[in-house]
């Protein structure tokens, strides 16, 4: 945490506390931009500043966020898995289970595993649903966004999960399907 004065460890809670975890009332489109921006984070530094005048204190906390991914090639990412999924030519009759199978067959078929730069920090698009798509290169963390944003725009509710796999760092998706018989079976 760089700081200019005492008062930035109050900053990153303020940051935090911006994004909530999505509930059921959350939109789709709210569920799909917070696992999109909680997923390309890479870092954030707060700089804390403040003035006071006898007992007024004014407080003002910046934050220079980074992302693996810029704002442009977020936007053009989000068209082109919507135009992508559009593709795919789903109807409403078009099952849950086959949906993901046509999104995981094809994410799958369009992406490879990112070996390349796994142990370069700095080519942080690897982690990226963007170069995911866009590239055709990422590792897990960047295949599970793609999985996610496309799940989304197929009406399917996913997320993304960050653990281990074994002992390294590991991202995957977890995935609602309805079934014929209107269960859920999470996947």
């Amino acid at each position: 945490l760089k700081t200019d004065s005492g008062y930035a460890q109050y900053g990153f809670p303020m940051f935090y506390a911006a994004l909530p975890e999505p509930d059921e009332a959350s939109s789709d489109e709210y569920v799909l931009m917070v696992d999109y921006l909680r997923y390309n984070y890479l870092g954030a530094r707060c700089v804390c500043t403040g003035t006071h005048v006898g007992e007024a204190y004014t407080i003002t906390y910046t934050y220079t966020v980074m992302y693996s991914a810029s704002k442009a090639q977020g936007e053009q990412l989000f068209a082109d898995v919507q135009q992508q999924v559009a593709t795919f030519g789903f109807t409403e009759g078009t099952s849950d289970v086959q949906k993901l199978k046509t999104i995981y067959d094809f994410v799958c078929e369009q992406v490879v595993y990112d070996y390349a730069h796994l142990e370069y920090d700095g080519y942080p698009l690897m982690y990226s649903a963007y170069a995911a798509l866009e590239n055709g290169t990422a590792i897990c963390q960047g295949y599970s966004q793609l999985l996610d944003l496309m799940c989304g725009y197929a009406g399917i509710p996913s997320r993304i999960i960050a653990g281990k796999g074994g002992s390294e760092d590991h991202a995957w998706n977890i995935v609602g399907l309805r079934l014929a018989d209107e269960s859920v079976l999470y996947y």
